[in-house]
Formats: C-alpha cells, structure tokens, sequence
C-alpha cells in the first residue's frame, strides 16, 4: 500500500513540473516576440485592429463665398457624415473648438501656416487637422463638341475646386497636399449650321440646383477620400493571424503566429 502512495506522489510531483515547465516555456515564447507583434482579443472588430482610434479637426471651409445656385452647406454636411461613418474617426469642427481657441487667443489663419495649424492642431488634442480653401465655382454653360460654324453639340457643367492640406499633429509637418475638383455635366442637345445663340439650352431653376447639388456631393466624397488618404499614409504593413473570426495576433513583420503556428497574412487596405 505505501509503495502505491509513493508511486502516485511521484507521478504527481512528475506532472507538476512538467506543467511548470511548459508555462515557463510559453512565458518566455511570448516575451520572445517583443513589441513588434501585439496579441489582440478576438471580440475586437478588424477596422480598430488595423487602424487605431484617431482624432482629426476639420477646420471651416475657406476662401471665396459660394453663390447661387452652389450651397456650400450641401459640401459641408456630406464631408461630415463621410467622415463620421469611419468607427475609428473621431471628428472634432471648428465650431466644437471654437472656445477652445478662444480661451488660448488663437485664430484660425485664413491662408496655410503651419505654426498656427500646429498650435490649433495640439490645443483641439487631435492626431490631424484638414484645411480646406476654395479656389473657384464655375458654370460652364458652352461646354461640348463643336465643329467650327457647322455643328455644336451642348453641355453645360458645374464644378467646384478647392485646395486641401492635412497637417500632422506631433511633428506639425504637412502629411498630405491635393487639389479636388467636384463636377458635373448635363446635356442640352445639339445645333446645326447656323450656330445660334440659343435661351432653350440652357438650364431651368430646378436643373441648376440639381446640377450644382450633385456637383458639390461629388467634390464632398472626392475630399472624404483624399483626408482618409492622408491619414492613412503612415501607417506600415500589419500582417495578421486569423482563425473564422478569432484574431490571434497583429505584427509589424511577416512570420509565423506563435499562437497556432500559421503563416502570418498581410493586411491588405
């Protein structure tokens, strides 16, 4: 009976150490991938594994007043539900700020300064900051394929440019520089030989104001996409280990995963 006793002791003394040893190994296997790879729940969704939260000031548009039939308001609003639908994008306005900036005596320049964009960047507590100015709203009322004297084929056409510059918060450097340009055209028909000026080919009051609404949707989503890709640029590859839904691991450098010993993938945005 005692040598039944020793025999379990001993298996359970065996078992003991044979689980401390593979904790200490698994301990040391983690500590062993450093700071470049970062182990992730798997509850989180992908956009916040890849992309961390980030805050941009979006200062007002500047520049010259947009006239009829353009609505500066229409660019405005759909800029901002753009932005506003990236999870990871927290979107603070110059009219959220605007007593921020008052407290520090500090206003926002009306041509790019760097400094002043900086200082307001750091004041706003935000990754980025996006100026935006206007350069020109043209209507073109004669645009469209014309043979000299004989044959003119008419379409008219809204557009709206505008300068934008995203600003990094930290280093205050100048992260991403565009010009965007948003139009539209519609087309009136077409006259032949002789070429007249003609009242019928041009636009009724509903059709400017659609015209120039969509041109300024158009020029909203080209300025959502060019910010984004401001803010994107930065970021290095990621390359990721993923089971179904679950997320092992997120790392800086391609390998294995740790966790299953699968061949990392890089994350593709």
């Amino acid at each position: 009976m005692r040598s039944m006793y020793k025999n379990s002791s001993a298996v359970l003394a065996f078992v003991f150490l044979l689980l401390c040893a593979g904790t200490g190994f698994l301990v040391s296997a983690l500590e062993a991938q450093g700071p470049e790879q970062t182990f992730v729940s798997s509850s989180l969704p992908l956009e916040k594994l890849v992309y961390p939260p980030t805050r941009l000031c979006l200062l007002d548009l500047r520049g010259p007043s947009a006239s009829y039939p353009f609505d500066i308001q229409h660019f405005i609003m759909d800029l901002q539900a753009y932005l506003r639908s990236a999870d990871y994008l927290t979107v603070r306005t110059e009219t959220e700020v605007e007593e921020i900036l008052k407290r520090n005596r500090v206003s926002v320049p009306e041509s790019y300064d760097p400094r002043s964009l900086t200082r307001i960047c750091r004041l706003t507590d935000c990754d980025y900051l996006a100026y935006l100015r206007v350069i020109a709203f043209d209507m073109d009322l004669h645009d469209g394929f014309t043979i000299p004297i004989m044959f003119h084929k008419n379409k008219v056409t809204y557009r709206a440019e505008l300068d934008l510059a995203v600003l990094e918060g930290k280093t205050g450097s100048l992260q991403y520089s565009k010009k965007i340009i948003g139009q539209k055209s519609m087309g009136r028909g077409f006259q032949l030989y002789p070429i007249t000026e003609d009242p019928a080919l041009h636009l009724n009051f509903r059709e400017k104001e659609t015209l120039a609404r969509t041109a300024m949707q158009n020029l909203a989503r080209r300025t959502f996409e060019a910010v984004m890709t401001g803010m994107q640029r930065t970021l290095a590859d990621k390359y990721i280990c993923y089971w179904g839904e679950a997320v092992h691991i997120i790392s800086d450098k391609p390998g294995l995963c740790p966790i299953c010993g699968s061949r990392l993938v890089k994350i593709k945005r």
